[in-house]
């Protein structure tokens, strides 16, 4: 009789470790669900996002920019980080992108995320140093890498928006740093802004 009354016992034990394991793994599911919905994954990073958030930054000389600044045209929007790695690639990209997009439009901005350089002195006296008011493309200051994480841009990499008039961004180019792909990746923005142009005229 006690011996079956044990196996029931752990038989009631077992049942019970099952149903609090799928109640676990059901809250699991719904928490992650619930930070994807909130634009997050549940390593906390950030992810696409389809319009520009709304911001606040200093170029290098001081004067304060907003996302209103951006819709004003088409804009081509980098965000990157102002160090060693992510410097070569900027230089590389800018060079391509000024050659096939002459004039003044699209815009194009930069947002260089500070917290995450390891030479944010040298970086920031060189931009100030560098930077003229008005010159394009407008370099903007992100000290904290809030406006980065807005964007849905992840960590320790470069990335390159078209935005139109509205905000709303009809193309990304994420991580792209060899001199090959680079230049690939810039005809594609160039077709994107160029697009964006013929359906303004229209």
């Amino acid at each position: 009789m006690a011996s079956c009354l044990d196996r029931a016992s752990a038989a009631e034990a077992g049942l019970n470790e099952t149903r609090t394991n799928n109640v676990r793994r059901h809250s699991s599911l719904q928490t992650a669900r619930f930070l994807f919905l909130c634009g997050l994954t549940s390593a906390g990073v950030a992810l696409a996002v389809e319009k520009i958030p709304e911001f606040r930054l200093k170029d290098p000389a001081g004067r304060e920019h907003t996302h209103r600044d951006l819709l004003a045209g088409n804009t081509v929007v980098m965000i990157s980080i102002p160090n060693a790695k992510h410097g070569e690639n900027q230089e590389r990209w800018m060079a391509l992108l000024e050659k096939a997009l002459p004039g003044s439009s699209p815009q194009i901005v930069i947002v260089q995320d500070l917290s995450q350089s390891n030479v944010v002195q040298e970086a920031t006296a060189e931009m100030k140093q560098r930077y003229q008011p008005g010159q394009r493309p407008l370099l903007l200051v992100d000290e904290t890498g809030d406006v980065r994480r807005a964007f849905g841009v992840p960590q320790d990499e470069t990335t390159v928006l078209v935005c139109d008039r509205k905000g709303t961004i009809v193309h990304r180019v994420s991580d792209v740093s060899e001199p090959d792909r680079v230049r690939e990746a810039v005809k594609d923005v160039v077709k994107a802004a160029e697009k964006l142009d013929t359906v303004r005229r229209r």
